[in-house]
């Protein structure tokens, strides 16, 4: 997590990437000075593509305000340069506090004039900025807010400069440019380098949840990484990996007799007649596996025929998880787990049936599990505060 730089005595918020702890190995954090933008590089070796990923935070604070920034749009835009010279899938989401309209994220070919200025810099690469012509989605964007503000133009000029472009309102469902936040202005965007943006299958902007932000929808992305795949050995997925077959159930002492029953004798006589024939000369590896596979065959039947078999459930992580949460979560108790329960259930009514009535039944829902999830964590803070200062006193050599 990276925290904005503080101009008072209440600490700010900030920004924060998620993921899973199996992609772990795969995530490296990448140190930079902007206080604007938190970066990390995505190995190959996980995605399957021919090139590493290159993921951005955005938070900018709001212009006219005491945390805004001039150089905020500059230090991303020096970043952007950087890295999509060494990378070609570079991107970056978040709250940028822009609304852009449906101005041009890119250089027209009809600006001659803008165009030829820009070429004069060393900065910038002969036609880098113009459209590639392998972009797969639509040059022109929509957006449902019409508005445009200054941190608007800045974001606007930050694509042309960089050549990345804004994904909202070109792909998928969120084809039509859908608001972020309050329902009533686009300032979330994710923005792409044309060689990410081409793999890019579906964007949405999610239904707003009080659980994970005060006034701002997430954004969706889907990316195809079939489209592109890295050709290293250390990236291809394993061919090998077949799907779990049945499997037999556990030998059973009393059946002891049942199985030599099902033992094929006639199987056996004729792998004792094939191995008095073998000489010296002709034994290899292969016969050797061929016998050996045969003799495993005849006690495999067997053990189906006397034990039967079985289909191996996947293991069911979700019970795993839940321990594992209680663990590390002493603070949540069964009133939480009370409201989170009818926040799912509410969350799942909705999608089932997108009524009004139940787009405020979930939201009501999720407020009171955010509630109840503060009131928590304030008690069990006080109670450890208090254990602690108890000890302190009463039992320091426990203490210390």
């Amino acid at each position: 997590m990276k925290n904005r730089f503080s101009l008072s005595n209440r600490r700010p918020g900030g920004r924060i990437i998620c993921y899973k702890d199996e992609i772990s190995k795969y995530v490296r954090l990448i140190e930079n000075e902007s206080n604007f933008v938190m970066w990390i590089n995505i190995s190959s070796q996980n995605t399957k593509l021919d090139d590493d990923v290159i993921l951005g935070s955005v938070y900018i604070p709001p212009e006219n305000t005491r945390y805004s920034s001039s150089d905020s749009f500059r230090e991303i835009e020096n970043d952007i340069l950087e890295y999509s010279s060494r990378y070609k899938y570079v991107c970056l989401a978040g709250d940028f506090n822009s609304r852009t309209s449906i101005d041009l994220d890119h250089v027209s070919s009809e600006h001659n004039d803008f165009d030829d200025i820009l070429i004069e810099s060393s900065i910038f690469e002969e036609n880098s900025l113009h459209i590639p012509d392998n972009l797969t989605c639509p040059t022109t964007r929509e957006n449902m807010d019409k508005t445009k503000n200054n941190y608007g133009n800045l974001l606007l000029d930050l694509c042309r400069y960089t050549g990345v472009y804004i994904v909202n309102g070109r792909i998928g469902d969120n084809i039509t440019g859908k608001l972020t936040s309050k329902n009533a202005a686009t300032v979330d965007y994710f923005l792409a380098t044309p060689d990410l943006l081409n793999i890019i299958s579906n964007s949405d902007v999610l239904h707003f949840s009080n659980l994970f932000s005060d006034a701002h929808c997430p954004l969706d992305i889907s990316i195809n990484i079939n489209t592109t795949t890295c050709t290293c050995n250390a990236c291809n997925p394993r061919t090998d990996i077949q799907p779990k077959k049945e499997q037999i159930k556990k030998w059973n002492l009393a059946k002891a007799d049942e199985f030599n029953e099902y033992l094929d004798l006639a199987k056996i006589e004729t792998i004792d007649n094939a191995l008095d024939l073998l000489t010296d000369d002709h034994v290899n590896l292969n016969n050797i596996n061929d016998t050996v596979k045969n003799i495993g065959d005849i006690f495999v039947n067997a053990a189906k025929h006397t034990f039967g078999t079985y289909n191996p459930k996947k293991s069911d992580k979700r019970t795993y998880n839940a321990q594992k949460e209680k663990s590390n979560k002493p603070w949540f108790d069964n009133e939480c787990r009370q409201k989170r329960k009818n926040t799912r259930r509410t969350q799942r009514l909705y999608r089932l049936c997108k009524s009004e009535e139940n787009k405020r039944i979930k939201n009501q829902s999720e407020k009171e599990y955010k509630k109840t999830l503060n009131k928590c964590i304030k008690k069990y803070r006080i109670e450890m505060r208090n254990k602690m200062k108890n000890m302190k006193t009463k039992n320091p050599k426990e203490y210390y």
